[in-house]
């Protein structure tokens, strides 16, 4: 998936290439270990560019740990332990993980809801 959206203060364009993974209707989630989600809060002008069709978006940077470990915990339900494991937070692969590791992996990671809005003209360069 590509990000591309305008710095809230700095006004600047920004685009790069983040993982995403299909959550619920219209929403994507991404992990990060890096601090880069911090600067959505304030973005302007959110699009996704997702399989080559760019969408309007809003991002949601949680915060509230128990929400994170929950939404953790329920990835792992939802795409399996192998895929969480993945995301090399430290949860199992081999089963769901506890809500400790869940609580854990949290710490660890910032996460970002995605909620997809209108299709709109951007287009991939490709």
């Amino acid at each position: 998936m590509l990000l591309r959206y305008t710095g809230g203060r700095s006004g600047r364009s920004y685009s790069f290439p983040i993982g995403y993974f299909s959550w619920d209707d219209a929403e994507v989630v991404s992990f990060s270990s890096r601090r880069w989600p911090f600067a959505l809060r304030q973005a302007r002008d959110i699009e996704l560019l997702i399989r080559r069709t760019a969408f309007s978006s809003t991002a949601e940077v949680m915060s509230d740990p128990q929400e994170k470990a929950a939404l953790l915990a329920e990835f792992a339900r939802r795409k399996g332990p192998r895929t969480a494991r993945r995301l090399m937070l430290g949860l199992p692969g081999d089963r769901l993980p506890t809500a400790e590791e869940a609580a854990d992996a949290a710490t660890a990671t910032t996460i970002v809801r995605f909620r997809l809005g209108a299709r709109t003209a951007g287009a991939s360069q490709e």
